[in-house]
């Protein structure tokens, strides 16, 4: 991402958004020497890779589809994969391929949707139906909303 956006004289919606995705590990104490495999979407400016570049940390980062199609030899300390693994069409495997990629005494830090999660009572929305406080109410209305259409 190159410098910074806090060093910047602009601090807008898209720099917050963009570090909130890295906030979501900031607090980890990730060991300074340790190898990390960020898996993350195809997006070249991810949050988390981003946040820890910016600590100095070794990091590598591989597409869902990069670690299913690529035989993965060095072995990692720490796989960190935030919002992948549901979107995945073949889960068991790219777990399988990443289990293979970490060290035996490593760290898996997976992050996954939660549908009552905090940021959902803050009104963020709904990743499947782009709408607010569906997962808090168990989607009563999302089939109704799809019935109508």
């Amino acid at each position: 991402m190159g410098q910074h956006f806090l060093k910047e004289t602009r601090y807008n919606s898209n720099n917050i958004i963009h570090d909130l995705k890295g906030a979501v590990l900031s607090w980890y104490p990730f060991n300074s020497d340790g190898k990390i495999l960020c898996i993350t979407s195809d997006a070249p400016d991810d949050g988390i890779a981003d946040m820890l570049n910016r600590r100095g940390l070794s990091v590598t980062t591989f597409s869902v589809e990069k670690i299913l199609t690529t035989d993965i030899s060095e072995e990692f300390d720490y796989i960190i994969a935030v919002n992948q693994i549901e979107l995945c069409q073949e889960c068991k495997m790219l777990l399988s391929h990443l289990r293979r990629a970490i060290k035996p005494d490593g760290v898996f830090l997976l992050g996954v949707n939660n549908r009552l999660g905090i940021r959902y009572f803050c009104g963020d929305r709904d990743p499947y139906t782009n709408r607010n406080f569906d997962g808090i109410e168990g989607y009563r209305f999302a089939d109704e909303a799809r019935k109508s259409v």
